[in-house]
């Protein structure tokens, strides 16, 4: 008989992601959550997600923030960040989650 291939995704089952982004004069913090999986619970604490900041010349940042209490809480400095329309991506387990800013000058 031929052989049966099962393919598994890394880490938990997470529902889609929800980002949201403040912006302040020192910085950018993005938050991505609440992170909970199929049955509505939230992810185990220190679960690693992943988030990628894409600016407006195409130049991307990635970066790593643990969970805590569901949520995944990145401080970005805007130093280096020049204005413009950038976009964030979070990723963790099976979900994803992606939005758009404007970093104002």
């Amino acid at each position: 008989s031929k052989p049966l291939y099962i393919e598994f995704t890394p880490g938990p089952a997470v529902e889609p992601i929800a980002l949201t982004v403040e912006i302040d004069a020192q910085g950018i913090v993005l938050v991505a959550g609440p992170l909970v999986g199929q049955l509505k619970q939230f992810i185990p604490d220190g679960t690693e997600v992943m988030f990628s900041l894409t600016g407006p010349d195409g130049t991307e940042i990635n970066s790593f923030a643990p969970t805590t209490y569901g949520y995944a809480t990145l401080r970005l400095s805007r130093s280096g960040l020049v204005a413009g329309a950038y976009t964030v991506a979070a990723r963790v387990g099976t979900g994803a989650g992606q939005r758009t800013f404007r970093l104002p000058p």
